[in-house]
C-alpha cells in the first residue's frame, strides 16, 4: 500500500517530465560570422538566441507555424518610441515535431545600419536521424568533398551531410578531399578524439580568402561532441 500511495505521489511529476521532454525544441550552433544579438518570437514574446562556435545552445521551445523569423532589435526612431527590428533570416520549418538544429553562418559583414543576411540551414536532430556513437558530417563547402573516416569512405556534395558508422579506440583518422582540375586533392588529414556515447558532427567549411590567397582551397574542418541525445526543455 505504501509503495502505491508513492507511485500516485509521484505519478503527476513523472507526467509533467514526459509532457515537457516530448515538447518540440530546437537549438543553435554558429558555423561563423557575426550571427549574435539574434531573437525570435515565442507566443507573442522575444526570445534571445544565444549561439556560439563551440558548442550547441541550450534547448528553445519551437514556435508553431511553418516558419520562424529571426530579427535584430533596432534602436527607437524617436524618444520613448519603443524598438524597432530588423529581420536577418525566415527559416522554414519541417512539419512534425522532431528537434532541431538551427545553424547558422552570417553571409556577409555588414555595417551598424544594414545587418548581414544570416543564411539558417535547418536540420533534424532526432536520434533516428544521427545515432550515438556515428558521426555525422556536413558539408557546407562551395565544392564537392570526400571523406574518409577510419575505414569508411564518401562523398559529399555542396550542401549535403552523410552519417558514418561508430569506430573503435579512442581515436580516429579523418581524411578530407576536394574536387580541383577534375581530380581531388586531399586537403585535410589527421586524428580526432572519439567520445564513447556522445554523437560527434563534423562541419567542413571553404578556408576564408586573404589578400595573399584570395582564392584558397582549403577546408575549415570543425568538430563537436553532444553529450548523447537532444535535451528537453528545462523548467
Amino acid at each position: 500500500m505504501a509503495l502505491l500511495l508513492r507511485y500516485l505521489i509521484c505519478l503527476p511529476a513523472l507526467f509533467a517530465a514526459a509532457t515537457l521532454s516530448a515538447a518540440p525544441i530546437f537549438r543553435t550552433f554558429s558555423l561563423g560570422g557575426d550571427v549574435g544579438g539574434l531573437f525570435y518570437e515565442d507566443h507573442g514574446k522575444p526570445v534571445a538566441l544565444a549561439t556560439s562556435e563551440a558548442a550547441f545552445s541550450t534547448p528553445y521551445a519551437r514556435p508553431g507555424g511553418e516558419s520562424l523569423v529571426l530579427y535584430r532589435p533596432t534602436p527607437p526612431a524617436r524618444p520613448g518610441e519603443k524598438p524597432g527590428r530588423v529581420a536577418v533570416a525566415t527559416v522554414g520549418l519541417p512539419a512534425g515535431d522532431a528537434p532541431l538544429l538551427l545553424l547558422l553562418a552570417a553571409d556577409s559583414a555588414g555595417t551598424p545600419a544594414t545587418p548581414p543576411r544570416i543564411s539558417a540551414f535547418v536540420v533534424d536532430d532526432s536520434p533516428e536521424a544521427h545515432p550515438i556513437n556515428a558521426f555525422r558530417v556536413f558539408n557546407f563547402s562551395r565544392r564537392r568533398t570526400a571523406v574518409k573516416l577510419a575505414d569508411s569512405a564518401g562523398e559529399l556534395p555542396a550542401g549535403a551531410d552523410k552519417l558514418f558508422p561508430p569506430v573503435e579506440g579512442n581515436r580516429v583518422w579523418i581524411q578530407v578531399a576536394v574536387v580541383q582540375n577534375a581530380g581531388w586533392k586531399r586537403v585535410s588529414a589527421g586524428p580526432r578524439v572519439v567520445v564513447p556515447g556522445a554523437r560527434p558532427f563534423i562541419f567542413l567549411r571553404d578556408a576564408q580568402p586573404s589578400p595573399d590567397n584570395p582564392n584558397p582551397i582549403g577546408l575549415i574542418v570543425r568538430t563537436v561532441f553532444d553529450a548523447g541525445l537532444p535535451p528537453a526543455l528545462g523548467p
